[in-house]
């Protein structure tokens, strides 16, 4: 999410009682991974973009839900 200003190393602060929106931050679990991506909707379909062109979107399969755990509200960048 280089390009949103949350890089490696950054904490995050992540609500799981927000219910996420076209446009949020959100942490998903996917193949046993935590993955966070900006949530999209285009064309009646989720998707779930990178920030940074070395990665890949991910679109919800037909019928199947995001499994988004939460919605990043905050991040926490240490400098030393």
């Amino acid at each position: 999410m280089r390009d949103l200003g949350i890089l490696d190393g950054n904490l995050l602060l992540v609500d799981p009682a927000l219910v996420a929106e076209p446009g949020d931050i959100v942490l998903v679990r996917l193949d046993d991974e935590y993955r966070v991506r900006q949530l999209c909707l285009e064309d009646g379909q989720l998707k779930l973009l990178p920030a940074n062109p070395a990665f890949r979107e991910i679109v919800a399969p037909e019928g199947q839900p995001l499994p988004i755990w939460g919605v990043v509200t905050s991040t926490i960048r240490h400098w030393r």
